[in-house]
């Protein structure tokens, strides 16, 4: 059961549903459309959006058009699907004209926030920093449907087996995002870091292995490079480099450190059954915020909260469900995996919307994507929130 760029043959019989997973122009959300859709167990093709200057526009009128989208009549087939699933401000357009072109058949399933009203969609899945509502066509779950499979932990255990066995234990993967809304990681925030992970070195010696991502800015990359423990194995991430160590470091690690600002790579590092431990990068004392992020605090101060998301309440439900600690804490670390059925009721309820019984959720289908490791090696790093500070309205 594989995922299939557009232009490729479906494996889907003729008795089984069509699924499309319409790409996202955001890694994170890439990997949770991929973990859905490999999750209900269904053959689906991928279509890959290529965009016009104005998508944001039409998604933000909350037009029915397929205009912001370059590429639209390179679609994977004739007709329409079953099943479209989706994310992104950009693809909300195009997404409703499709099922507009089905007649009104094809169901959609959108991962986080609209800006159409929740009734233009089939069923919503979000994460608590969107602030939606429950409701039947609204899920909120308290971590996002990742990629993260025990069959791609244990691919990622031998691929890199090379890499990783024989470094000095404990392996501490660290895994570092950048600039996020409110948040900006610059070099102060970089050298807050490097002197915590220090701290952390010195208690328990091993390894610190730091991988950078797509949103790390330059400065702050150099600032850790100089800063950190020497020994630090440091990564810096590169476009479309085939071995981005990533799923390795998820996979041989012994504990996790993540920031606050990447909810996808919180929930990849909860994934893992490993000890994950948040670093906070909400910290005022740093007085570090560029015209970007100053930009989005007074939005969040003074606009409607449906324009921005609030990070910290995502942080909330991660530590008070016992995924993670914040990195500075008292010791005392314990491996917590997150429930098994913590996306059960989400397929469930996609399964239905298709009028399949309810199938296996948390296996991964037999072979994963062809194309899913490329994805995985591009997974933008994230990172978290406080240490045993309370919650900021700014997160």
């Amino acid at each position: 059961m594989n995922g299939q760029d557009a232009g490729t043959v479906s494996r889907a019989t003729a008795a089984e549903p069509s699924v499309w997973v319409v790409s996202s122009y955001r890694a994170g959300e890439n990997s949770q459309l991929d973990g859905l859709a490999r999750r209900l167990g269904l053959s689906y093709v991928k279509f890959i959006p290529r965009y016009r200057w104005f998508a944001p526009l039409l998604g933000l009128l909350r037009l029915v058009s397929p205009l912001g989208i370059v590429n639209y009549r390179e679609l994977p087939g004739k007709d329409a699907p079953d099943l479209i699933i989706c994310s992104g401000m950009k693809n909300e357009p195009f997404c409703r004209w499709l099922r507009r072109r089905s007649g009104g058949r094809s169901r959609i399933v959108f991962l986080g926030r609209t800006w159409a009203p929740a009734d233009r969609f089939d069923l919503l899945v979000g994460t608590p920093q969107y602030r939606m509502r429950p409701s039947h066509k609204v899920i909120i779950n308290n971590l996002t449907l990742h990629g993260v499979f025990p069959e791609s932990l244990q691919d990622a255990r031998e691929r890199f087996a090379g890499r990783f066995r024989n470094l000095p234990r404990p392996l501490t993967a660290v895994l570092v995002g950048g600039d996020s809304g409110p948040h900006y990681f610059g070099p102060r925030t970089a050298a807050r870091l490097a002197r915590a992970l220090t701290r952390l070195h010195a208690t328990s010696a091993g390894t610190l292995f730091v991988s950078t991502s797509s949103r790390t800015g330059n400065k702050a990359v150099d600032t850790l490079q100089r800063l950190l423990p020497e020994g630090t194995t440091l990564y810096r991430w590169r476009r479309g480099d085939a071995d981005n160590p990533y799923f390795g470091m998820l996979a041989h690690a012994d504990r996790v450190v993540v920031t606050s600002d990447s909810v996808a790579m919180m929930s990849e590092a909860a994934a893992t059954g490993s000890p994950v431990l948040v670093f906070n990068v909400d910290e005022p004392t740093d007085d570090e915020v560029d015209v970007r992020a100053g930009f989005y605090r007074l939005m969040m101060r003074y606009l409607p909260q449906r324009v921005t998301r609030d990070l910290a309440l995502f942080h909330e439900r991660f530590i008070a469900s016992g995924y993670g600690r914040w990195l500075g804490e008292a010791v005392g670390e314990t491996t917590v995996t997150p429930p098994a059925d913590e996306f059960s009721h989400t397929v469930a309820r996609v399964r239905d919307l298709l009028n399949l019984p309810v199938g296996p959720v948390d296996g991964a289908p037999p072979e994963a994507p062809q194309d899913r490791p490329s994805t995985i090696r591009q997974l933008p790093v994230r990172e978290s929130l406080p240490a045993t500070k309370p919650r900021s309205s700014t997160g």
